[in-house]
């Protein structure tokens, strides 16, 4: 089994905000998630500014920005977690180094810690990418990430080239 293209790299902070900010705040369900919200919020607002204001849709748009509050407030926490994790998990380990590796069939995980986790594409049903990374969706909704500037074998528009031809939509 050759390896195709790899990317090597370490988890910083700006790993950690920008894979769970795009999980959030910019997944298609997420992003209709928080526009619903928003415009139950402006409804109710407008609803409770009017003379027809009654109780109900104060207590309405009370819960529509505690609901928000706790949102915004559990993409922190899930941050903030993962890092922890990573910290844990990682101990033993002076180089913090991920390997990401792509091959006909699979892609590879390598965490510092030894551990390697082997996902085949037929268990990958989206890949999608950010701003500086390009993020394998597993069935498990685990998510692997590959920076788009760290690779040690291969190259960026090749990884696409090679992922739409096996049938990804990127």
């Amino acid at each position: 089994m050759d390896i195709l293209f790899e990317s090597k790299y370490t988890r910083s902070a700006d790993f950690y905000r920008e894979i769970y900010f795009y999980n959030y705040f910019k997944r298609p369900f997420n992003v209709l998630l928080l526009l619903f919200m928003g415009l139950l919020l402006a409804v109710n607002v407008f609803f409770s500014m009017s003379d027809s204001w009654d109780m109900l849709s104060n207590i309405a748009v009370f819960i529509g920005i505690a609901f928000f509050i706790l949102y915004l407030f559990s993409y922190f926490i899930e941050k903030h977690i993962a890092k922890k994790r990573d910290i844990q998990n990682n101990s033993q380990s002076e180089t913090k180094i991920y390997t990401l590796s792509v091959t006909e069939d699979k892609i590879i995980h390598n965490s510092p810690s030894g551990i390697e986790i082997e996902v085949r594409y037929a268990k990958i049903p989206k890949v999608l990418q950010s701003k500086h990374y390009l993020m394998f969706i597993a069935e498990d909704n685990m998510v692997y990430a590959m920076p788009k500037d760290k690779f040690t074998v291969g190259n960026y528009d090749d990884l696409l080239k090679f992922l739409q031809s096996k049938g990804y939509k990127i």
